[in-house]
């Protein structure tokens, strides 16, 4: 995750302190943004049924856990105005091309995307149902350009270079193809920012001035959610750095094919991939750096806190359950009904799965509970 960097003070703030502790009570409010880490990390349903055996690790020490998470970046009037024009967008009146009609300029495109550099699969390039603008996109500007006279319903090829900040390091700079099916192209119609009915439209004040507000507010609530979650981040890379382990290939290689077997893997399936080509789509992932370096991390945080689980003896009960069941439902995708009546039998899949996502956010939790976090003023 990127670091905000800390904003200009002022003499006065120099006169006055600076940072201010947190409580693990803020932290854990914040438990819709810990969703988003069960979603990401090898939680206990990841880890403890993989093929490969899982090492055997001490429960890490959570004393003198202590991290500085730098202040937010101040909301500019240039953030307001690029989230206000999203908005915009987002809200403006849009129709559907017919087949065979070719995409315009500044269309939302729908389309399935592959791509190759030589005969070689690009690694995560497989995508299926991909919302794209015919215009310049950030990782891949020339790709939404290049959409602007392709055909709905049609199948098409595209030639780009690769950006100098493409993901893939090992690939930027190198010329691409990506083999496209457009499946839907909605021309987009600008709105009048000014017209108040579209004003009311948004839902975010009556004038041009209180939906500008509202959108500030907005932008400054997510960056400090986003300081939530860097200090969530801080605290688990310093309890990673504790656990002591060697972790084998195999399991990253196990955790890494889970991920793509969710992701890629489905869509390979479903278009008929030959098993040579699914097998290059997923090797791509197996090879690149940053997703092994990222899977090591997480699986390093799971056995630590599987370890800090089994010392502390952290159990779901009717008294902390509270908190964490709204969001493990949403996560599974059941109702809460259905998550007390799984907890209560404690059997099948969608049990499990949910006393695994609970339990893990428990240990987040308590280990957020043991650390020092200090937010920068």
């Amino acid at each position: 995750m990127a670091k905000p960097p800390p904003k200009s003070r002022s003499k006065d703030d120099d006169e006055k302190p600076s940072k201010k502790p947190a409580t693990s009570r803020a932290i854990m409010a914040k438990d819709d943004r810990l969703q988003r880490m069960v979603q990401k990390a090898p939680v206990a349903a990841a880890i403890t049924h993989a093929q490969v055996p899982l090492p055997k690790v001490d429960a890490p020490a959570l004393e003198g856990i202590a991290v500085t998470v730098p202040a937010v970046a101040p909301v500019t009037t240039e953030d307001v105005t690029a989230r206000f024009l999203e908005l915009c967008r987002a809200a403006a009146p849009r129709r559907a091309r017919a087949e065979g009609e070719k995409v315009g300029a500044g269309d939302e495109v729908v389309l399935d995307t592959v791509g190759y550099v030589g005969t070689r699969l690009i690694p995560f390039s497989i995508r299926e149902g991909a919302h794209l603008d015919a215009a310049p996109l950030p990782m891949l500007p020339a790709l939404g350009e290049a959409l602007v006279g392709l055909e709905v319903g049609k199948s098409a090829v595209v030639e780009i270079t690769l950006p100098g900040n493409y993901p893939v390091e090992s690939l930027r700079g190198q010329k691409a193809r990506f083999l496209v099916d457009v499946l839907e192209a909605f021309e987009v119609t600008p709105p009048q920012p000014s017209d108040p009915a579209f004003l009311r439209k948004l839902a975010r004040g009556d004038t041009l001035d209180e939906v500008m507000a509202s959108v500030a507010a907005e932008l400054r609530g997510e960056r400090e959610e986003l300081q939530i979650l860097e200090a969530q981040d801080r605290v688990l890379d310093a309890l990673a750095a504790r656990v002591k382990v060697d972790l084998p290939d195999g399991l990253i290689d196990e955790e890494i094919k889970r991920r793509w077997g969710e992701q890629e893997g489905k869509v390979t399936a479903r278009k008929n991939f030959t098993p040579e080509e699914q097998q290059d789509a997923q090797r791509g992932w197996l090879q690149d750096p940053a997703t092994r370096f990222d899977v090591a991390r997480r699986l390093k945080i799971g056995l630590g806190l599987k370890a800090i689980v089994e010392k502390e003896k952290l159990q779901i009960t009717a008294q902390n359950i509270g908190p964490l069941l709204e969001p493990v439902a949403a996560r599974v995708g059941v109702s809460v009904d259905e998550v007390k009546g799984a907890l209560r039998k404690q059997q099948g899949p969608a049990a499990q799965q949910v006393v695994d996502a609970a339990l893990y956010m428990l240990a987040v939790g308590h280990v957020l509970g043991k650390a020092q976090i200090t937010f920068e003023d």
